[in-house]
């Protein structure tokens, strides 16, 4: 049975929203360290999890190759030094699928070899021509 459109959107913002603050608190306890902040690593941690027990499954898709085919919104491309193709270098908002279902697309910035020309995308992510 499919859910409502508007459930749909909560799970995924839901989603979206712990996906950030993982990682945020991933760079805080690579920062410093502590035992507070290990304990709410592990509350997190149960939250992943138990969003995961759901049938929720969020995807980031930083690091990975950039094809043109790739079900993702492209926010901007960005000229960056020692890369040899283009490469997602940062998720704004992650893909969310439920139960196999796909209910968020991802939001990404792809990172270009320096010299290519890096696209400024509109609001519809085709290309401004502002390179």
């Amino acid at each position: 049975m499919a859910l409502p459109e508007t459930c749909n959107k909560s799970i995924a913002d839901v989603a979206t929203g712990i996906w950030r603050l993982r990682r945020r608190l991933g760079r805080l306890e690579a920062a410093a360290p502590s035992p507070e902040l290990r304990g709410m690593i592990r509350d997190m941690d149960a939250l992943w999890d138990a969003l995961s027990q759901a049938g929720v499954e969020v995807l980031d898709h930083a690091g990975a190759a950039y094809d043109p085919g790739l079900a993702v919104k492209v926010a901007a491309f960005q000229p960056t030094p020692a890369l040899d193709r283009e490469r997602i270098i940062e998720t704004i908002r992650p893909t969310v699928y439920l139960k196999d279902e796909w209910i968020q697309m991802s939001e990404v910035i792809v990172g270009t070899p320096e010299g290519t020309g890096g696209e400024q995308l509109g609001e519809n992510g085709h290309d401004t021509g502002n390179h």
